[in-house]
């Protein structure tokens, strides 16, 4: 199992989930994860965007999700139509 897909969904729920009661979360949740896994080369406010768009676009986690690696998903991030995205006609 790629934890790495299920940790950056889970912050990006987090983030979607706090984006109202929270002065800025994507910064929050950027300076935190930096902190506490110790490489803010992964955790920029970018990629912190990022893994909310994830959670956006894919709002309910499934273990099949972990077939996918972190850059095909930023990939599929950049495609503009949701139908496209999802390879539905």
């Amino acid at each position: 199992m790629n934890n790495k897909i299920l940790l950056f969904w889970n912050i990006g729920k987090r983030v979607y989930e706090e984006q109202n009661t929270c002065d800025n979360p994507i910064q929050k949740y950027s300076e935190y994860c930096s902190y506490y896994f110790g490489n803010s080369v992964l955790f920029t406010r970018e990629n912190i965007h990022l893994m909310k768009r994830f959670y956006m676009n894919f709002p309910i986690y499934y273990k099949e999700m972990n077939k996918v690696s972190w850059d095909q998903y930023r990939l599929l991030l950049m495609i503009k139509n949701k139908k496209e995205r999802l390879f539905k006609h």
